[in-house]
């Protein structure tokens, strides 16, 4: 009997020893932090090699500038490396046509697992049902640690649809030796100086521009417009304001100085689109351009020399001064049907390593609000402007269309340009797009 007793006792022990010995092997590579709740430290780049699922490959589609898609494509290569079995596929799509082609795709069932979307357009495709809800995967206390403004843009009918990936303000950025040999040594403080820098500057015959804006980019026509408003005004969205007399006016001073009314061809002119013979950031670098409004991002980028940052005179809802904020967020196809491996690559392409590569090299502002706290934004000459124009910048309203009218705008800014409409006709149809009675 004990001879049996004996043996039982080290089949026990022999048991133990295997489980202990699978577990301490199944646990050697690091996964990315559940989302149950704690500070959200993340897992990214740390070298180790996990296991994935045999021939499993993600697709995933964003739209982002060169120097952004090269940050993206480096974090995912090392992303790959430390999880065998994953294979992730980039796909960057201009920025005229990613809303599109993304919402068509999501329609038909053909859209990639995981899609880097503006902010402005994750309501409207919840709403359609092309999103996976991603609540289980960022917890409360881990949404919390991260810009309210931006967490507030992914949620939707009490769920959330996005993980926030950057934030970046519209800025003025102008070039100080261009102005000062106009006499001028501060950048615009409100509409009137706006007016006349551009009555002062824009001298497209000479080669030499204003505050030049890119006629493609809506935030910039909004952060323009809002520059231009006489008084604050708490309309709910910006645009629904565009067929005021006054703004009107404003608007007429400023785009076409020369002109006492709407003339598509000096239009053109005095703003041309962005191209491989017209480089607006190195004419601003030259002093051809005066000023630009623009984004942090581009600023980071191209920052040097003679160029200052400068918020804009934005006078809506009660504010003065200050910026309107772009976000972008990672979220999952509704029809993808590798939901977990997704979500896992997204959870580590906005952990804060990734933050603060993306950062350095591509001049994105972090989500996380732990970032502004440490090194080296902290450390950056500009941090106090980039802090305030955070904590300080708006977002666009929240319209399950947004999406949707955004792009209708664009169609008839396009229209505008090609002079089919005049700025009268144009601003109102935006304005009713908007909201505003017809009688406005």
């Amino acid at each position: 009997m004990a001879k049996r007793k004996q043996a039982i006792i080290l089949l026990i022990i022999a048991a133990l020893s295997v489980l202990l010995i699978w577990q301490l092997s199944g646990s050697s590579g690091i996964r990315p932090q559940a989302a149950t709740g704690g500070k959200d430290n993340g897992s990214a780049f740390n070298g180790k090699k996990e296991a994935g699922a045999s021939g499993q490959t993600i697709k995933a589609a964003v739209s982002m500038t060169p120097v952004e898609f090269q940050v993206l494509q480096e974090q995912t290569a090392q992303y790959m490396q430390a999880h065998e079995g994953t294979t992730i596929t980039l796909e960057n799509i201009p920025g005229a046509e990613v809303y599109a082609k993304l919402k068509k795709a999501s329609q038909m069932g053909e859209a990639p697992d995981a899609m880097l979307l503006d902010n402005a357009w994750i309501q409207e495709f919840a709403a359609l049902g092309f999103l996976k809800p991603l609540d289980d995967r960022l917890s409360t206390e881990q949404q919390s640690q991260r810009i309210p403004s931006m967490m507030n843009q992914v949620k939707w009918n009490g769920y959330l649809w996005g993980i926030p990936r950057d934030v970046d303000p519209y800025v003025l950025i102008w070039n100080k030796k261009a102005a000062a040999e106009g006499k001028v040594e501060h950048a615009p403080l409100n509409r009137e100086e706006m007016i006349q820098w551009n009555k002062s500057f824009l001298k497209p015959e000479e080669g030499r521009y204003g505050i030049y804006l890119d006629p493609s980019d809506n935030m910039a026509l909004i952060s323009m417009v809002t520059s231009l408003m006489s008084q604050p005004t708490e309309t709910p969205h910006p645009l629904q304001k565009l067929a005021d007399p006054n703004l009107l006016k404003a608007l007429q001073s400023f785009l076409l100085p020369q002109e006492a009314n709407w003339n598509s061809k000096t239009f053109s002119v005095n703003y041309p689109a962005p191209s491989d013979t017209w480089k607006p950031w190195d004419l601003l670098a030259e002093g051809k351009i005066t000023a630009m409004i623009t984004t942090i991002s581009e600023f980071r980028q191209h920052k040097g020399g003679e160029l200052a940052l400068a918020a804009l005179p934005i006078n809506f809802a009660g504010k003065g001064s200050g910026a309107w904020l772009k976000g972008r967020s990672f979220s999952v196809s509704s029809r993808s049907t590798h939901v977990q491996a997704a979500a896992d690559w997204i959870k580590e392409m906005t952990s804060p390593e990734a933050e603060t590569q993306t950062w350095n090299k591509a001049g994105s502002l972090p989500v996380l609000l732990s970032s502004y706290s440490a090194s080296p934004l902290r450390g950056d000459e500009q941090y106090n402007s980039y802090a305030w124009l955070v904590r300080e910048g708006k977002v666009l309203p929240f319209e399950i269309d947004g999406a949707k009218k955004l792009d209708q705008v664009q169609k008839e800014k396009a229209l505008l340009e090609k002079g089919e409409k005049d700025l009268k006709t144009f601003a109102e149809q935006i304005a009713k797009l908007y909201g505003a009675k017809s009688d406005s």
